[in-house]
């Protein structure tokens, strides 16, 4: 009889989530590792790693269209915020207050405040305890995205017709 996933996860020094994920690529099937898998435990797993599973599935269709409205309107101001932060390197501990950022980054955005909220909302901006902000180390691959393409329509638009 084998061990139990759990203590299997302990011994390993593996999360639960990545055990199963590395018993998976080995080829064993799912039922076999883990006979019943309900709805709480595959939203939980989507939610930590959907790099591999794709976009959040655990998302109620009301948050989906609000993300959507959001990168729609403002997308290019968060993508300028998000690029000099991390042009910076404003990651982790290294974090800077919104006072500094309005009055020495982005004086020429009038929607600044909203933009920030915007971000904090979507996870790519941290806020700690002193209120000072830093880009999230686990939207790396994200913020990276965000900024190729800011770089992208600055190049085109600084180019004219």
């Amino acid at each position: 009889m084998g061990k139990a996933l759990t203590s299997l996860s302990k011994e390993l020094k593996i999360d639960l989530p990545n055990l199963v994920l590395h018993l998976a690529s080995l080829g064993a099937p799912l039922e076999g590792i883990w006979p019943e898998v309900d709805k709480a435990w595959l939203a939980y797993l989507v939610n930590i790693d959907w790099g591999k599973f794709g976009e959040k599935e655990s998302k109620g269709k009301q948050e989906v269209d609000k993300e959507k409205e959001v990168k729609d309107e403002g997308a290019l101001e968060r993508a300028k915020i998000v690029f000099k932060l991390d042009r910076k390197s404003f990651y982790g501990a290294r974090t800077v207050s919104k006072e500094t950022m309005k009055n020495h980054f982005f004086q020429d955005m009038p929607n600044f405040e909203k933009r920030m909220e915007e971000l904090l909302e979507l996870a790519y901006l941290l806020k700690d305890k002193e209120g000072k902000y830093a880009l999230n180390m686990s939207k790396k691959k994200n913020i990276e995205n965000m900024v190729a393409v800011y770089v992208e329509e600055k190049e085109a638009g600084s180019k004219g017709p």
